[in-house]
């Protein structure tokens, strides 16, 4: 009778271990993101109004994968698009290219312009290329006052396309 239970014991943590170790596994930030939506002054054609605008500011953003969702693009601009752009005085842009096969994640450097350097900040976030022709963004929290993620759809080399849903096999 002692063996049995020993056994049935051993056997449902053998259980609960299998359980653990998938759910760990199951993650995957093509379904489970944070939305930044609705911000079109993210945009890097938008001017910021020095003299009637509130700036926005991601030193107060939580790390998190973010997808965008913004009538002007979702794309994070892979050229500096100038001081004063993109609703803040310190756009944050990339400094790279944004992956373009499905289910690849990248790390990339993103750089925080000022008024006198393209880059004078700089650090890397996580980007993934998800199945329905979308990318998921591991966003930090900016080191620098009054700087912001610059979204819209100018990054030379990559094309969203709402025609171009690639097809993604498990």
């Amino acid at each position: 009778m002692v063996a049995s239970s020993c056994t049935c014991c051993g056997i449902i943590l053998y259980l609960i271990n299998v359980c653990f170790l998938q759910l760990g596994n199951a993650f995957d930030p093509c379904y489970e993101y944070l939305t930044i939506s609705n911000e079109e002054k993210r945009s890097p054609f938008y001017n910021f109004d020095l003299n009637n605008g509130i700036p926005i500011s991601d030193e107060r953003l939580t790390q998190d994968w973010y997808r965008i969702e913004m009538n002007t693009g979702s794309l994070i601009p892979n050229q500096s698009p100038g001081a004063f752009r993109c609703g803040t005085f310190y756009p944050i842009w990339l400094n790279g290219i944004l992956p373009s096969v499905p289910k690849v994640q990248v790390s990339r450097p993103v750089c925080v312009q000022s008024t006198e350097n393209d880059c004078f900040q700089t650090w890397n976030i996580n980007i993934k290329f998800c199945c329905g022709n979308y990318l998921v963004y591991e966003l930090r929290t900016s080191l620098v006052d009054k700087s912001a993620y610059c979204f819209g759809n100018v990054s030379s080399g990559f094309n969203v396309s709402e025609n171009n849903d690639h097809t993604c096999y498990e």
